[in-house]
């Protein structure tokens, strides 16, 4: 169980999630959404949402590297090698975004994997957006969930070595139905304005979000929030916090949007 400090929550894999309440966990959340409290809802939700997007993404590029590798002949067919380096990098990474491998009837159990987690959170995330929205995005998850499985079913023929090359179309259908998804959070940004928490989100995570999503990609993502400019953002989280009185946050704002304004 991953515990939130007094102010911050801080997720084991780096990121930072920010609440109004002191002492909220992962599991309080699941709670709350369980008993259908709204008061650890979307604003949460959607934080970790975007944290584990990031990590989905960068498992992707790992894995088309991978895919793009020259396999040598004897990767293809040599059943008595056991795993080569090559197949066992790519199962590594492929562990990552679709869960564990285990002995049952199908080779891999998808509940553990990046992908998963992003479905569930999405799903909670829907129960609580208007009905035209939570439609939506309930279709693309369906979407993606589908293509997931697909992808989970092509890779019980790895342990007879097949070339790579028979992964890589699931693999590229999967990320084009997870980009579909991801643009419908990201196009809800608008819906946070006048939440302090997603908009500090954004800008303490520019490294990891602009690396994994390209140049600028918080910047954009900002100006989605504030399209009237940075520096009213950077006003509007000012603002706020110092009225919270996190002196800590306030200190380390206008750096924050200094980089982001240079990008």
């Amino acid at each position: 169980m991953t515990i939130f400090n007094k102010k911050l929550g801080c997720l084991s894999n780096g990121s930072t999630i920010y609440e109004r309440r002191p002492f909220l966990s992962i599991s309080c959340i699941t709670c709350a959404l369980t008993v259908g409290r709204d008061a650890y809802s979307s604003r949460h939700l959607l934080q970790l949402i975007l944290s584990e997007s990031i990590f989905i993404n960068d498992h992707f590029k790992e894995i088309e590297e991978t895919l793009e590798e020259p396999q040598k002949e004897g990767d293809v067919s040599c059943a008595r090698c056991g795993q080569t380096a090559l197949y066992n990098r790519f199962l590594q990474k492929v562990i990552h975004l679709l869960g564990e491998k285990h002995e049952s009837h199908f080779i891999w159990d998808e509940k553990k994997g990046s992908l998963k987690k992003f479905t569930d959170l999405s799903l909670h995330f829907a129960k609580h957006q208007e009905p035209l929205a939570s439609s939506h995005l309930i279709e693309e998850l369906h979407h993606l969930s589908f293509f997931l499985k697909q992808a989970s079913l092509k890779l019980q023929h790895i342990a007879q070595k097949p070339p790579l090359s028979l992964f890589k179309e699931s693999f590229e259908l999967l990320k084009q139905q997870f980009k579909s998804t991801l643009t419908i959070f990201f196009n809800s940004l608008p819906h946070f304005k006048d939440d302090e928490n997603i908009l500090f989100f954004l800008v303490d995570q520019q490294e990891r979000l602009d690396r994994s999503f390209g140049a600028k990609t918080t910047l954009h993502l900002v100006e989605k929030i504030f399209p009237e400019g940075i520096k009213n953002a950077e006003h509007f989280l000012l603002e706020r916090y110092t009225a919270r009185g996190f002196t800590h946050i306030t200190a380390q704002i206008p750096e924050k949007f200094a980089a982001l304004g240079t990008k």
